[in-house]
């Protein structure tokens, strides 16, 4: 049996794509380190672990991407546990010890990839069959079965794959592209408040994921209703916490920056607004290219 030029036995895999994918995205940032540190004007350092992190965070994701299309989200739950830990335990604690920037980040760089065999037990596990149940190979996704002579498009599922790989890069383009800019032409004071009032940003784009998160295998299947619940889903909790930043402004400045800028707290609603607006935007977005992709991968065998 042939998949686009693939006998059966070749089908791609998971582990396959998950490999190229961390060598092509670590590569390309370690080409433009000096770019980047030249432009922000900091340390090559800085960047060069930065990748270093990326890289790890990359291959963490494609056990997490495996729990979330078998919708076993008490084991996804953990995992992004796991990988914040990871991402973000080690740099907290280098600075309470005074490594400083450069110390810190290694530090947060090392657990990060300390990290990813957790989670990759994690993803391997299978879980428990429930009794009365019958067999199944622990995903949740329904298709055809895999027969003789089935093809596989792999243009099609390219050009698939890169339109929902540029959507989700355009997003992380928008969401972070403020902090970049404010730092290229703000003074360091003002950049360093933006900076703070970005948090706010960060966390009314961040804490609506789990919606999407727990949607996004449903929408892979063209449910359409999915789609429909997880926008209204994050639109309630974006205002939920517009609101919130509007009548609890300083304080929330306070908890993100410290006392000296809870002077800015009158603009906490405006900061959580962005955030909200972007995740809203990302959700109502979803391209269309998941149900083709996913079926035409099960067609042809795809394993994980």
């Amino acid at each position: 049996m042939q998949c686009g030029g693939l006998a059966t036995g070749q089908a791609p895999t998971a582990g396959r794509a998950a490999a190229v994918t961390a060598a092509v995205t670590g590569g390309s940032l370690l080409v433009a380190v000096p770019l980047i540190s030249t432009a922000l004007r900091l340390s090559p350092v800085l960047p060069t672990l930065l990748v270093i992190m990326t890289v790890a965070i990359v291959v963490t994701s494609r056990f997490l991407g495996e729990l979330q299309g078998k919708q076993r989200f008490l084991a996804l739950s953990l995992g992004l546990v796991m990988l914040g830990v990871g991402r973000y335990a080690g740099v907290i604690v280098g600075l309470w010890m005074g490594l400083g920037v450069v110390g810190s980040l290694g530090l947060g760089t090392a657990v990060a990839w300390l990290a990813l065999p957790s989670v990759a037990i994690l993803g391997r596990r299978q879980p428990a069959a429930r009794q009365g149940a019958g067999p199944t190979n622990g995903t949740a996704l329904s298709g055809p079965d895999v027969r003789p002579g089935t093809t596989i498009d792999l243009t099609r599922l390219g050009r698939e794959v890169a339109a929902a790989s540029t959507a989700r890069a355009a997003l992380l383009a928008v969401s972070s592209a403020d902090l970049i800019l404010a730092r290229l032409f703000l003074s360091p004071a003002e950049a360093g408040a933006y900076a703070v009032g970005a948090i706010l940003t960060k966390a009314a784009f961040g804490a609506p994921q789990v919606f999407t998160i727990l949607a996004l295998p449903r929408m892979a299947q063209g449910d359409r209703r999915a789609l429909i619940t997880s926008v209204a889903s994050v639109a309630i909790c974006g205002a939920a916490l517009v609101t919130a930043a509007a009548v609890a402004g300083d304080l929330a400045m306070r908890l993100a920056g410290g006392p000296t800028y809870v002077s800015l707290g009158y603009f906490a609603w405006a900061f959580a607004a962005v955030g909200r607006s972007t995740r809203s935007g990302s959700c109502s977005s979803t391209p269309r290219s998941p149900p083709a992709c996913a079926s035409q991968l099960r067609r042809c065998g795809w394993r994980s």
